[in-house]
């Protein structure tokens, strides 16, 4: 600032009421100087201060004149993030967040209440730009995401705490997915083998169910798992034989267990063939004879039958070298 005297026979050195703000002089003419106004930094509430100019007049007298100056309250602190809120996947491990703090004197610890989470750790900064890593994320099983709260503070320039929170968002697990080739099956009343192609993705693990009361159908352990990916599988089961006349019916349930904790299911019909049924069948030839003498004599007569047969009504004048049989 300037300040302009006049009739004066002495110019005093300016004053100030208050430590804070000082003044000197920096050029200055014959009645006019040019005075610097120093203040520090306000890390409170506005203040004010008084500077108080004078002069010794050719009559011998003081005069004097003030000025205040005042200076406003300190700057609130505040915390802003980058990224806000912080989004990470299903299964990552760690994230990082940028924080600004402003106006503060000091940074306090990061603190966080979640589960799912281990730590937040400093990683750098540069100004008053702090990189934080979030590790020890767990994945989420659920098929809803979920959010948590990361808490930052700071001091402010009078020393008082101040907060702000910002939201850590993990996404939702996705659904497993389970396919099965074929979905149905007809075997023989022979039995055998039945491969099934299994594909499945985004499960911890698949395995089979079967009924219980399916005794002639066996199925092997299994417990295969996939990390996310797709896995495809063959998955064999054995039948046996079936001795009876009527089909039978049963089925299997393919299951896999998704990443968000929900079953996936595929059901597989599987049809056996009843044994065929042939019918009892004998054939006798020849059907007669007329060319015996009365002297008797010897015949023979073919039998072809595929069961069992006998020979019955046989007259006491004939006599046969068996009375029954099998086939042929």
């Amino acid at each position: 600032c300037y300040v302009t005297y006049s009739n004066w026979a002495s110019i005093n050195q300016p004053t100030s009421d208050a430590s804070w703000l000082t003044i000197k002089e920096v050029t200055g003419n014959v009645d006019r100087c040019n005075y610097q106004i120093s203040a520090t930094e306000n890390t409170g509430s506005q203040r004010s201060a008084k500077l108080t100019f004078s002069c010794v007049g050719k009559n011998g007298k003081t005069i004097s004149k003030t000025h205040t100056i005042t200076q406003p309250e300190a700057g609130a602190a505040s915390i802003s993030f980058n990224p806000n809120p912080v989004n990470v996947a299903w299964d990552a491990e760690d994230a990082t967040v940028q924080v600004t703090y402003s106006n503060h004197s000091s940074i306090l610890t990061p603190t966080e209440a979640l589960a799912w989470v281990d730590a937040i750790e400093e990683v750098t900064h540069s100004g008053n730009t702090y990189t934080y890593r979030i590790s020890g994320i767990t994945k989420n099983p659920s098929n809803t995401s979920r959010t948590g709260k990361l808490k930052f503070g700071c001091n402010n320039l009078l020393g008082s705490p101040v907060y702000s929170e910002v939201s850590l968002v993990q996404a939702k697990a996705p659904a497993g997915t389970l396919t099965v080739t074929p979905t149905s099956k007809t075997i023989s009343a022979d039995g055998g083998n039945i491969t099934f192609t299994v594909a499945f993705s985004n499960s911890e693990y698949y395995w089979v169910e079967k009924d219980t009361n399916a005794t002639w159908l066996t199925i092997p352990t299994t417990s295969d798992s996939t990390s996310g990916g797709s896995t495809s599988k063959s998955y064999t089961v054995t039948v046996a034989a079936n001795t009876n006349s009527a089909s039978r019916s049963t089925h299997l349930i393919f299951k896999c267990h998704g990443h968000d904790s929900q079953d996936q299911n595929v059901k597989v019909t599987i049809t056996q063939s009843g044994k065929a049924v042939v019918a009892d069948s004998i054939t006798v030839s020849p059907t007669s004879w007329t060319s015996i003498s009365e002297n008797g004599g010897t015949k023979s007569i073919s039998i072809t039958s595929n069961t069992n047969w006998t020979i019955s009504n046989k007259p006491n004048w004939i006599t046969t070298s068996t009375t029954s049989g099998n086939g042929n």
